[in-house]
């Protein structure tokens, strides 16, 4: 019996024992954390959310699976002998590029890892030069190459990187581009969006910030390119929501990851590596359950003390030529910081979803070329962030997502000369659930970082 193994494994349901392909798919099956949760708070299943999420399903007469999956679905078969494997992925057209620049050891013992692997993952901190690696990469296995990459400032910047070290100027899908080429840079949006185009055309897919590729767009794009490479790459291979097996369902198992230890790259001077301080708001509120929290979220970002303590810290620091970076996921108490920091006398650029592509990219090069003492951003200043002058980051928002924590703090580890220490601080509250998140991230970060960089934790 033939089965086709190309963007996905497609296999005729006769070929598997029924017994074996049900243990496989029950094993395979990923819990909905969301639909548990919101069954928890409501006491019965809500409408239109499945439990589980199935990575093995029978669909009529046949059985279909990410490529990840192929050890597992190999072993429901009847006889495997008699199963021939039709590769049907897509080798894509020969790419002539040089990589130009000098890699850093890291990268290049990671390259020479990567070998002919069909699907990889990378695991590297932020600032170790994914973007510099997988344009490497793709240098090496010289075939026609779609990168995904989650924000238009990345896919700016992934842009740059590749006229930079390729020496070509990259076709864009993003950002009001719809380029396709040999070399094409785009959004999961936008990509999804063209995918009838995509199909069939690459030989290498790429996929930046690979932690983000749970989202149901990129999954649907996964179920779609048929390139016979694949390489996914981030800082924090992991979700909070628990839907990163469906990831490596598409990108093999994490167990079988190539992994960048921390503590080697900073002993190799490729990271800095961070302290963390935590700062006390006091800010308090009565809280009694989850549906408090709304409410206790607009109280934090309204408190007067609050703010004071959060702009007097960031004064403090942000002087002698330090550069920070503060963070906070609503704009309107983002924009009165940023107001309340101007008229104490500090240049400070902003950064956030509700401007232009044009407006946010000159914020971020007035950061990247020290024209300011504060870049003030929302989420979209999480990832990808390359401005090596950074040296503080103030965390003003509440959160328990441990990868985005530690994705935050990424963005001032990348060493400068003169740049001096690299600060955390993390504004804590006394009230409700932030007392705990507070804590958890303390926990999260001696968990990610040696402890000696902790600095006011009793």
């Amino acid at each position: 019996m033939k089965v086709l193994v190309g963007a996905m494994v497609d296999a005729p349901l006769a070929a598997f024992d029924a017994r074996r392909l049900d243990a496989v798919a029950r094993a395979a099956l990923v819990p909905c954390r969301a639909c548990a949760e919101a069954r928890k708070r409501t006491g019965r299943q809500p409408r239109g959310c499945a439990p589980f999420f199935e990575r093995v399903r029978v669909v009529g007469d046949r059985v279909i699976a990410g490529r990840g999956m192929w050890p597992d679905v190999r072993r429901a078969f009847v006889d495997p002998a008699r199963v021939e494997r039709i590769d049907v992925t897509v080798l894509g057209e020969p790419l002539n590029v040089t990589f130009r620049g000098e890699l850093r050891p890291v990268q290049a013992r990671i390259l020479t890892d990567l070998g002919e692997r069909r699907l990889a993952l990378v695991s590297a901190p932020p600032g170790t030069g994914k973007t510099a690696l997988l344009l490497a990469w793709i240098a090496k296995c010289g075939r026609s190459a779609l990168v995904i990459v989650p924000t238009i400032e990345l896919l700016r910047q992934t842009a740059r990187e590749a006229e930079r070290f390729l020496g070509v100027r990259a076709s864009i899908l993003g950002d009001g581009s719809a380029e396709i080429g040999s070399l094409t840079i785009a959004t999961p949006r936008s990509a999804l969006a063209h995918v009838e185009a995509l199909g069939g055309r690459f030989g290498l897919l790429v996929v930046d910030e690979l932690h983000l590729a749970g989202a149901d767009t990129y999954l649907r794009l996964f179920e779609r390119i048929d390139a016979r490479f694949r390489l996914g790459l981030s800082g924090t291979m992991a979700r909070p929501d628990g839907r990163f097996p469906l990831v490596e369902a598409h990108f093999g198992s994490l167990a079988s990851a190539i992994v960048a230890e921390r503590a080697d790259l900073e002993s190799e001077g490729v990271l800095v590596a961070p302290s963390y301080q935590p700062v006390p708001t006091g800010f308090r509120a009565a809280y009694r359950n989850a549906g408090d929290w709304p409410g206790l979220v607009d109280q934090l970002y309204q408190d007067d003390a609050r703010n004071a303590v959060i702009r007097d810290c960031v004064a403090r620091e942000c002087t002698g030529g330090v550069v920070g970076l503060l963070l906070c996921e609503r704009i309107q108490p983002l924009e009165r910081h940023a107001e309340a920091l101007r008229a104490r006398g500090l240049r400070v650029a902003v950064v956030h979803g509700g401007l232009s592509t044009i407006e946010r990219a000159t914020a971020i090069e007035a950061a990247r070329a020290g024209d300011v003492e504060v870049l003030a951003g929302s989420s979209v200043a999480d990832i990808g962030l390359d401005i090596p002058r950074l040296a503080r980051v103030f965390l003003t928002s509440p959160t328990r997502a441990w990868p985005r924590f530690v994705q935050r703090i990424g963005r001032i580890c990348r060493p400068l000369e003169g740049k001096g220490a690299a600060i955390v601080l993390d504004f804590v509250d006394d009230a409700g659930p932030l007392r705990a998140q507070g804590r958890a991230r303390a926990e999260a970060f001696a968990r990610e970082w040696p402890s000696p960089t902790l600095q006011g934790v009793a």
